[in-house]
């Protein structure tokens, strides 16, 4: 039960009071009581079915790492968040941005004009993933406190299983496939992202570096929230859009008429 302990203590029921103890024992029993008496749930100690919603519930709006058990679907729900209503603007390049992930070195919760009329992908791709009880890529230095900002769309893959450990960055993401398309013909290109497309989950994100020299040249972030490629050879795309976060139905052909220069898909492997 040190999962239990250690939520019941991020809820705030075992601070100086109540110190999480690592197992379901008297100090774990008394946060649970604190819980249930300020939610006016019956005083058992034990974590029944509505405790438990009621405890999942409570952690979830807390937005501090490790508070939730993150799981793929967590991050479609948060793209489709993104994608909808007021916030779903913020993410278009007309528009400030809005970030929600504190360990960013832009403040949360604020219009940040610096960014208007900037392409924000990868911002996008950072918050959903935060959001979703995940860790994003970030550059870090001595200067932020710890903070960082998240690279471009087209480094995002030095963040892998396959490359971090070359470049010293931490493990993100497991690397499911990579088509380094501008080397390739066009059928064998095809014919990878075919094999790509066939692999993909929801939860994934799916990476492009655009053709051109250098990181400048940029890159688009792609999460996926919903496959009907065996059906219907359509993935549903959640992503930055020039007017706003947007959910859409993309194909094989679709990525191939934008000659890309690389395609990167990655699986988010690291929770907060």
């Amino acid at each position: 039960m040190i999962a239990l302990a250690s939520r019941t203590h991020v809820l705030g029921y075992m601070l100086s009071e109540y110190g999480a103890d690592g197992i379901y024992g008297d100090e774990t029993t008394k946060a649970v009581i604190v819980f249930q008496q300020n939610n006016l749930l019956p005083v058992t100690g034990k974590v029944d079915a509505n405790t438990a919603k009621l405890l999942d519930k409570a952690l979830r709006k807390t937005n501090v790492p490790g508070s939730i058990i993150a799981t793929p679907q967590d991050i479609v729900n948060a793209a489709i968040a993104l994608c909808t209503g007021d916030i779903a603007l913020y993410y278009g390049v007309p528009q400030p941005w809005i970030n929600n992930d504190p360990k960013h070195n832009v403040p949360t919760d604020v219009k940040f004009n610096y960014l208007v009329n900037r392409w924000k992908c990868n911002l996008f791709g950072g918050n959903v993933l935060r959001k979703g009880g995940y860790e994003p890529p970030y550059y870090k230095d001595n200067t932020n406190d710890g903070k960082g900002e998240y690279p471009n769309a087209n480094q995002w893959y030095k963040w892998t299983d396959k490359y971090a450990l070359r470049q010293a960055n931490p493990v993100r993401f497991e690397l499911i496939a990579e088509v380094p398309v501008i080397s390739l013909s066009q059928t064998e290109a095809r014919k990878r992202i075919h094999q790509l497309f066939a692999t993909i989950k929801p939860g994934d994100f799916l990476m492009v570096d655009h053709q051109g020299t250098g990181v400048q040249d940029g890159g688009h972030t792609r999460v996926v929230v919903k496959s009907d490629y065996q059906t219907l050879g359509t993935v549903s795309f959640a992503q930055a859009r020039y007017e706003q976060a947007i959910i859409l139905q993309e194909s094989v052909e679709d990525l191939i008429e934008k000659n890309e220069e690389n395609i990167w898909l990655m699986r988010p492997n690291t929770k907060m």
